[in-house]
């Protein structure tokens, strides 16, 4: 028996320090109608991007990549202080899941908005993606992306 041929793939993970942040809508200014995106999302995008850059500084990565993408984000939320001591003692070891605000698809978003025309064309070349939000000690987004080689005509 034969194993069917694997694509190549290309890893590349990053973290992002800090809260991680939900994608949010253009807003508009009711007296001038004019809509402008909020400067707390454009400057997290700008983190996301640099941090992507840091991790592939000096590899041989083709930026704008043409093929399948699979975006992983594990989103690290502090520990609130105002739960009771034995809940945040294990919110610190177990990294327990957290339900709360932001949703999970809104900082997938975030991240995919930031990356698009960076480490991928379009975020349409996206075809599986994974979100995990979970409490820390230490803030922050785990980001793995895995760039598949696009399928090539007469292969297999």
């Amino acid at each position: 028996m034969t194993m069917p041929k694997m694509d190549a793939t290309t890893t590349i993970m990053f973290s992002v320090p800090g809260r991680p942040k939900p994608w949010s809508r253009r807003v508009v200014n009711r007296r001038t109608g004019a809509s402008f995106i909020p400067r707390e999302v454009e400057s997290y995008k700008s983190l996301v991007r640099d941090a992507f850059y840091a991790a592939v500084e000096g590899q041989p990565t083709e930026m704008l990549h043409d093929g399948p993408v699979t975006v992983m984000v594990h989103a690290f939320f502090p520990i609130p202080k105002s739960r009771p001591r034995w809940w945040r003692e294990r919110a610190e070891i177990d990294r327990m899941p957290m339900t709360g605000r932001p949703d999970g698809d809104n900082v997938l978003k975030m991240i995919l908005d930031a990356l698009n025309s960076v480490a991928y064309g379009d975020d349409r070349q996206v075809y599986r993606v994974e979100i995990a939000k979970r409490y820390s000690p230490r803030p922050r987004c785990d980001v793995r992306i895995e760039l598949r080689e696009p399928p090539r005509k007469g292969a297999g």
